[in-house]
């Protein structure tokens, strides 16, 4: 039963996330760990993810099991797809040798916090070379019926993409910051979780994210 309300608030949750993004939002994706919790319910831990896309913001709790998936889904359409997608050579080239944590069979705090570190570098690596992405030729790619797209929008529950009818973003102008809440799981204990970094990450003058070298994170 516990199990069924757990489904139930995740369908709730994304019942909460916005309409709909533009595609030109993608090219300033930010996801980053806030912290672990433990599902009672289902005796594992979870990662609360942050994400920003445009002027929205969200957030997910997804096991290890789940990202896991979505990174070799990832890696296997990045294949199909070698030769059609447009933004190959920006995003997706050298995606498959980013580190990726491995299975473990123990869950001590230390493999879990480590773990958590070297996913949150992960997934920052990750939207840096959507980051890098031109906005247009994302567009064209969304047109097209991208899956590497829609594998992104399914997994960080952005549940449709529209394409602007002026992708091209003035910098200057701030927008304002949708905040989407979620509904609590039954979760009786969190980990919070501190990144530091020698550099961070950030946007040079056309709106793109420079893919910057990261420290190795550690928790505090």
């Amino acid at each position: 039963m516990k199990r069924m309300m757990s489904l139930d608030s995740h369908a709730m949750r994304s019942a909460l996330r916005p309409a709909s993004c533009n595609v030109s939002d993608l090219t300033r994706m930010s996801v980053r760990i806030l912290e672990l919790r433990h599902d009672d319910a289902d005796r594992t831990w979870l990662y609360a993810l942050e994400v920003r896309c445009g002027a929205h913001r969200w957030e997910l709790e997804r096991r290890y099991s789940e990202i896991r998936e979505f990174w070799v889904a990832l890696c296997d359409v990045i294949a199909e797809n070698h030769d059609s997608c447009s933004e190959r050579c920006h995003f997706l080239a050298g995606l498959q040798g980013d580190k990726f944590p491995k299975k473990k069979l123990l869950h001590t705090r230390a493999v879990l916090e480590d773990r958590a570190n070297e996913l949150d570098a992960f997934f920052r690596k990750l939207v840096m070379r959507l980051n890098l992405c031109n906005q247009r030729e994302l567009a064209d790619c969304h047109a097209k019926g991208c899956s590497t797209l829609a594998l992104l929008a399914s997994f960080f529950e952005v549940q449709a993409l529209k394409i602007d009818e002026s992708p091209e973003i003035d910098d200057e102008v701030s927008q304002p910051e949708t905040t989407m809440e979620s509904p609590s799981m039954p979760l009786r204990k969190s980990m919070p979780l501190i990144v530091t970094r020698s550099k961070d990450s950030h946007y040079n003058r056309e709106g793109r994210m420079s893919l910057v070298s990261l420290t190795e994170v550690r928790s505090a």
